[in-house]
C-alpha cells in the first residue's frame, strides 16, 4: 500500500512519480582515499571557481597518515580534471589508494512527497544540505518522521500527506542551506577571500564556535544579524537575503 522511495541520488522511483531532474539539480563530485601527512585536528576546505566552480574541495584527515580528499564542481565540469588541478594548484602531495565519483543533490528540497502509492525520503527527495553535501543527519530526522506518518496512518487512519506539514520545519532548514550556496556560488575568488577577511575582523570564527549549528544554519542567522559586532557585514546580509531560491 505504501512504497518508500529511498533509493538515492538517481532514485527511479522519483521519475515514476514524474518529477524530472535536471544537471543544475547535482554536484558532480569526486573522492579519493589518500595516504600522506595529515594534521586530524582540522578539516580543510579550499574554495575556488577555477578547479570546484559551484562547491568547493575537501581534505578530512582520518589520522596523521589517511584522509579523504575530494572535490565537487557543478554539472559539465569534469571531477576528475578538476581534483589534479586542485592538488597542482594548492600543492597536495598525496599517494590515491582507491576513488570514487558520485552525485549530490544540490537543489532546494522536493516539497511533493507524496505520490500514492510512493513517498520520497532522502536524497531521492533531496533532503541534502546544500552547503556541505551532507545528508545524513537530514535523511535520518526525515525517517523519523515519516516513520511517525506511516505508523499514525496505519492505526489512526491520518493522511499520509501529514508527512509533507510535518517536513516544513525541515524544508525550512534546507532552503536556507541552498540560499547559503546560491550566495556563495555566485562568489568570484576575488570576491570570496574580501568576503572571509570581513568574517575574520569581526571574529566570526569564534560566534561560529558558539553560536553555528551545521544542521539548522537558521539558528544562528539571526543572531549574527542581532549582533552589534557583524554590522560591517550588513551589506553582505542584504545581498544574501536578495539571493534567488528557486522553487522546486
Amino acid at each position: 500500500d505504501i512504497i518508500v522511495a529511498a533509493d538515492g541520488v538517481n532514485s527511479r522511483l522519483r521519475k515514476m512519480a514524474g518529477i524530472d531532474s535536471q544537471p543544475t539539480d547535482f554536484i558532480h563530485s569526486y573522492q579519493v582515499k589518500a595516504a600522506g601527512t595529515f594534521d586530524p585536528r582540522f578539516v580543510e576546505l579550499y574554495f575556488g571557481t577555477e578547479f570546484a566552480p559551484n562547491f568547493f574541495a575537501w581534505v578530512i584527515p582520518e589520522n596523521e597518515e589517511s584522509a579523504k580528499v575530494g572535490i565537487g564542481c557543478k554539472m559539465g565540469t569534469n571531477p576528475v580534471t578538476a581534483f589534479k588541478k586542485f592538488l597542482q594548484t594548492k600543492q597536495i602531495d598525496i599517494h590515491i589508494k582507491n576513488d570514487n565519483s558520485f552525485l549530490i543533490p544540490c537543489a532546494p528540497p522536493i516539497r511533493k512527497l507524496v505520490h500514492d502509492p510512493l513517498i520520497l525520503l532522502g536524497d531521492a527527495g533531496y533532503q541534502t544540505k546544500a552547503t556541505t553535501g551532507g545528508g545524513i543527519i537530514m535523511n535520518c530526522k526525515s525517517a523519523d518522521i515519516l516513520g511517525n506518518v506511516i505508523h499514525d496512518h496505519v492505526h489512526h487512519q491520518t493522511p499520509i500527506s501529514d508527512y509533507e506539514k510535518r517536513m516544513e520545519p525541515i524544508f525550512k532548514e534546507l532552503d536556507m542551506h541552498y540560499k547559503i550556496h546560491q550566495y556563495q556560488s555566485r562568489l568570484n575568488n576575488e570576491k570570496m577571500d574580501q568576503f572571509f577577511l570581513k568574517l575574520k575582523d569581526v571574529g566570526m570564527e569564534n560566534f561560529l564556535s558558539t553560536e553555528g549549528d551545521m544542521d539548522e544554519p537558521s539558528r544562528f542567522v539571526g543572531k549574527v544579524l542581532s549582533n552589534p559586532r557583524m554590522l560591517a557585514l550588513f551589506p553582505e546580509a542584504v545581498k544574501f537575503w536578495m539571493t534567488p531560491v528557486k522553487a522546486q
